[in-house]
Parts: C-alpha cells; sequence; structure tokens
C-alpha cells in the first residue's frame, strides 16, 4: 500500500506505519496528531488475496483490515504532491494546482556570446564556434527538467550577411548538435528585423527585436511556462532588459561562461542558488 503523509483529512482512514513496514489502521481520532498517513489509493496485491474476496466484499472494510490484522499488508510512505479530489470544489482546486505544478522550469539562451562566440553576425557553420562547455551545460539543463529555448536577434540577415534559409541550416546543425551530447532544444525563435536594414524587407522596429520581449513572451505562451520558474542567459544588456520585460530572472553570461553560471545536475534555477555579483542581474 502506498501511503502518503497529509494534515488530518476528514473523509480519510488514517494509518499507522510500523518500523518493519507493516500496516495498521488507526480507529480513534482523538489522540491523534495534526499530520497522518492516509492510503493513496495504490495497492499492489499478490494474486492469493482472490481467496478473500465475495461478491459483496469491500476491499477498504473487509480486504485490507483483514490484511492489517494477519500481519501481511505493508506499506511504503511517499513525498510530493497529494491531492484529495472528494467533491467537485476540491476536484476543481486540485486541477488548479496541478496546472501549476506541472508547468517545468525552462531556461532562455541568447545565441551569439553565450552558446557561440560573437564574431558578429554568425549565419553559416563557417563562422560557428561554440563556447566552451556549452554542451555539458545544456545536457545538465535538460537533465534537471528544464524546457530549453533559443532567442536571437539576428540583424546580419537585416544587413545582406546572410539569408533566413542559411540561418534556418545553421539551427538545425547547432540543435542537432546539442542533442548528440544528451541535451535538447525545446524551441527557439529569431528577430531578422532591423531599424536601419540594408535589406528593406526587413527594416523597422519589431517587438520581437531585443530588447523587446516579443519572443520571449511568444514562447511562454506558446508553451503554457510560469515566468516566475524561468531564466534567461545573456551576454548583452538588451537581453536582460527583455527577461526583465517579460518577468524573467536575467543573468548576465561573461566574462563567466554559461557552464560555469548553470547549476550542477538537478538543482532548479528557481531557487535563486546563483551568487550575487555585479555581472548578474534581473534588470
Amino acid at each position: 500500500m502506498l501511503l502518503r503523509p497529509v494534515t488530518l483529512p476528514e473523509q480519510q482512514t488514517e494509518v499507522f506505519l510500523r518500523a518493519n513496514g507493516l500496516v495498521s489502521f488507526h480507529q480513534n481520532r482523538d489522540d491523534l496528531e495534526k499530520s497522518v498517513l492516509v492510503r493513496t489509493g495504490l495497492c499492489l496485491f499478490d494474486v492469493s488475496i482472490c481467496e478473500m474476496l465475495s461478491e459483496t466484499c469491500s476491499l477498504e472494510q473487509d480486504v485490507l483490515p483483514k490484511l492489517a490484522e494477519n500481519g501481511t499488508l505493508r506499506g511504503l510512505s511517499l513525498t510530493g504532491d497529494f491531492y484529495d479530489c472528494a467533491n467537485d470544489s476540491r476536484l476543481e482546486k486540485t486541477l488548479q494546482e496541478m496546472s501549476l505544478n506541472l508547468r517545468r522550469p525552462a531556461v532562455f539562451l541568447d545565441r551569439d556570446g553565450v552558446i557561440n562566440r560573437d564574431f558578429g553576425w554568425v549565419g553559416t557553420r563557417e563562422r560557428f564556434e561554440w563556447e566552451p562547455g556549452v554542451h555539458e551545460a545544456i545536457a545538465r539543463m535538460t537533465e534537471s527538467g528544464h524546457h530549453v529555448f533559443i532567442v536571437t536577434n539576428q540583424s546580419g540577415i537585416a544587413r545582406g550577411f546572410y539569408s533566413e534559409a542559411d540561418l534556418m541550416a545553421l539551427m538545425d546543425w547547432v540543435i542537432d548538435s546539442i542533442r548528440e551530447h544528451g541535451g535538447t532544444v525545446d524551441d527557439w525563435r529569431y528577430c531578422p528585423m532591423h531599424p536601419e536594414a540594408e535589406v528593406e524587407c526587413y527594416r523597422g522596429h519589431s517587438v520581437d527585436r531585443k530588447p523587446a520581449p516579443g519572443m520571449i513572451l511568444d514562447l511562454l505562451q506558446r508553451w503554457e511556462l510560469d515566468p516566475a520558474r524561468c531564466v534567461l542567459f545573456g551576454d548583452q544588456p538588451t537581453d536582460m532588459q527583455a527577461a526583465c520585460a517579460a518577468g524573467l530572472r536575467g543573468i548576465m553570461v561573461g566574462p563567466d561562461k554559461l557552464s560555469d553560471l548553470f547549476p550542477e545536475m538537478g538543482r532548479s534555477l528557481c531557487e535563486n542558488e546563483f551568487p550575487e555579483s555585479p555581472r548578474q542581474s534581473v534588470r
């Protein structure tokens, strides 16, 4: 029987778990402490239990108590969230809480200067050079349960240095390489616009071009993310401004590398465990 410690509910049967793992049921509520063990509704039975079943028996009232009396019912106490859906109002509250709790944390990455060396308008593999430790850092992000997104200004397209097709081909290769090293990129956005573009169709202002938060906001909505559980790594003040405008925490990369700034695998970025420094800012 799988059990869960909870504050004493009125409609649950309280359970005692002995040191040897055997289960017993409590019959008197008066001397109970505030926190008790309750059944999660999940049990694993041996086929021999069929001998105890009848057409009208109750698992809760007949079978489980008898197994406990015989000393053959064992329990395992679990940690984690427990939801009691005994009525419609609790079910509605549970669905709201689960919707929030199931939202994974996310990492947003600028590209040039964070993932690769910033030589200025890098749009082809010939000019792309990985920053040290990036593959390992993104693999740690993936392993620790974070979504990973890339948001990058690409005015090199507006300046005529390379095309959108060139960028797409490069990013396909970049993302494949990240996956080969155990990481993933769930999605990415780019903005080719620039107010002084050489290529006329890309000339103008855009809500997607950082420091505007358009690319980030689009991904937040698309993936139903909680901004409070997201962080952006960037190497420019415009990255920090875009993060702040979208309600994200922003962390400056440089001179520290991404691989130095990302915490050890399994520790969430939401816990704000980074040491304060002049290079790390929420604005």
